[in-house]
């Protein structure tokens, strides 16, 4: 445990030599003994909190702040206000002040009387009496800014005359304002006109803006101050002479026929429409250099074509247009309908002028395999076809039916869609689900909600779990409410409730909603429209009238054909 012998010294407050007050250091020196608990005196830093109160024990401080203190044999000298500003108001506004001291961890120390020396800093407010630097006052002083006796001669100095003191009657003393120009004269400069002390440009000295033109064939040569201009004929004549692979005709220039050999050509710079039709062979193309840009063209569409022109994209019973303009890729044989292939962002189409239009194979029955190449699957003018790898069908789609050759066995997985017919013993369960929301002012004894939107016809006979989830805004009670059921409505007649034991709503603070959930399984039968919705009895009984009801239905039903 440390303990500290504080000794309060006040060293005062300089006050700078100037006609007006200046402000006081606000800093105050403390100094003191610093032992152990043997009473050895320490030689260390440690960390001091110092602060401020207006009370010998107890209260909240005025003011605190932590230093680091250096501590030599014992003594160490700290200044308040170094870390944390130390407002001289503290002094000025406040009787008696102790000050406490804390050393490190350590409880803080019985306060100590500060005494009288601090308060030197309540000089610096000279009992409020506000000071005044009479160089800086001019004209009218308010009589309202000065304390009362302070002056008792006239208030007001010459527009020229500033206020130089006050003497011992009170009165003020003016004296010339060296401030005020009155006798330095101006002369305008270059481009400047001076009126009065007003300064203008000189517009005679200054370029205006350029208003001239020059007609064809002459050019500027000289800008005037006022903005026009003096023209001169434009160069004219010169003698011209056609160079190499170059002809000259009149004034135009022209490139002589066969003056463009390789040597002139840059890389890339022939293309398609620079090369005669058909001049082009595969003996002067080098390996690479032709790509797909090269056989389809940069458009978005491209045709890889053999044979006649004039038949291509006009198969019988299909017509993508038949034009060069249609978008997408061809490559067709055009012999006659020939067959082909189609393709663009949304389809893909094949044909052929006989059966099968269409077939797929497995890789490893392509040209080339030891097996059979049988396709698996043919797209023919009537049907769809399924084969096997000995060519035997063993499914076939067509307009007349579905054959397969064996048992045709559906998954546990399989899906069946909502028109599908299906004999024997299967029956295939449809679920059909539904959210639904609606809302009304109770005022009955009884009320019905059937949220809009709701209706609906069941295809099949079946059940429905229906969920209704009820809520009331409960007013200024905070009773019990109705209770709740589920209700329906079946084509056009009356509402019905499930008819059970109702669920009451639970008693709870006035002013808020209250909110219950009610299952039940109702049956539906086909082609017959149903509704779903809530039901509330007991709305018309005090503190529950009109209020505002809501009903949120979510409804999930099974079919079975």
């Amino acid at each position: 445990m440390k303990k500290a012998i504080p000794v309060i010294t006040i060293l005062g407050f300089l006050m700078a030599a100037h006609t007006a007050q200046a402000a006081a250091p606000q800093l105050v020196p403390v100094q003191g003994v610093l032992t152990d608990t043997a009473g050895a005196p320490i030689d260390t830093s440690v960390t001091a909190v110092f602060s401020i109160y207006t009370s010998e024990v107890g209260g909240t401080a005025l003011w605190t702040e932590t230093q680091s203190v250096l501590v030599e044999d014992g003594l160490f000298t700290a200044y308040l206000g170094d870390v944390t500003a130390l407002d001289l108001v503290t002094f000025r506004d406040n009787g008696d002040l102790w000050l406490g001291i804390q050393i490190g961890s350590d409880a803080e120390m019985s306060r100590m009387y500060l005494g009288s020396g601090p308060f030197a800093g309540y000089a610096e407010y000279c009992g409020n009496i506000p000071s005044i630097d009479f160089g800086d006052l001019t004209g009218t002083v308010d009589p309202a800014d000065l304390p009362t006796g302070l002056v008792t001669g006239p208030l007001a100095c010459t527009g020229t005359e500033k206020v130089s003191g006050v003497d011992s009657s009170g009165a003020l003393v003016c004296a010339a304002d060296e401030d005020t120009d009155t006798d330095t004269t101006y002369t305008a400069g270059s481009g400047l006109v001076l009126t009065g002390t007003t300064f203008t440009l000189d517009m005679t000295g200054i370029q205006a803006r350029v208003t001239g033109v020059c007609a064809a064939g002459s050019s500027i040569r000289q800008i005037n101050t006022d903005g026009s201009v003096i023209c001169e004929p434009d160069d004219v004549g010169g003698t011209y002479t056609a160079g190499s692979g170059l002809t000259l005709t009149g004034t135009t220039f022209a490139v002589g026929t066969g003056a463009i050999t390789a040597t002139h050509l840059a890389a890339n710079s022939v293309g398609s429409s620079e090369v005669i039709n058909e001049s082009l062979t595969s003996d002067d193309l080098g390996p690479g250099s032709v790509g797909s840009t090269e056989i389809f063209g940069a458009t978005q569409y491209g045709r890889l074509h053999h044979g006649n022109t004039a038949q291509c994209g006009s198969a019988s019973g299909w017509a993508p247009g038949g034009t060069s303009t249609v978008q997408g890729l061809f490559l067709e044989n055009c012999n006659g309908e020939g067959a082909g292939l189609y393709m663009d962002g949304n389809r893909m189409v094949a044909w052929a002028a006989d059966s099968p239009l269409f077939a797929l194979y497995d890789e490893d029955m392509l040209s080339g395999a030891t097996t059979t190449t049988n396709p698996l699957w043919m797209f023919t003018n009537t049907s769809l076809v399924g084969q096997n790898s000995s060519g035997t069908d063993f499914l076939t789609v067509s307009t007349t039916g579905l054959t397969h050759t064996g048992d045709l066995t559906a998954g546990d997985d399989a899906i069946i869609g909502d028109d599908a017919i299906i004999s024997g013993d299967l029956r295939a369960n449809v679920p059909y689900a539904g959210i639904s929301y609606g809302s009304m002012t109770t005022g009955s004894s009884s009320n019905y909600v059937f949220p809009a939107g709701a209706t609906f016809t069941p295809t099949y006979n079946g059940v429905c779990l229906v969920t209704a989830m009820g809520t009331i805004y409960r007013g200024t009670t905070s009773s019990s409410g109705p209770y709740f059921r589920t209700a329906r409505r079946v084509g056009t007649a009356a509402a019905t409730n499930d008819n059970q034991f109702g669920t009451y709503f639970e008693s709870g603070t006035a002013n808020q909603y209250a909110t219950i959930t009610r299952p039940q399984v109702w049956t539906v039968t086909a082609g017959t429209s149903h509704q779903f919705g809530c039901y509330a009895s007991g709305t018309s009984t005090s503190g529950w009238t009109s209020r505002t009801f809501y009903c949120h239905i979510t409804r999930f039903c099974i079919y079975r054909p």
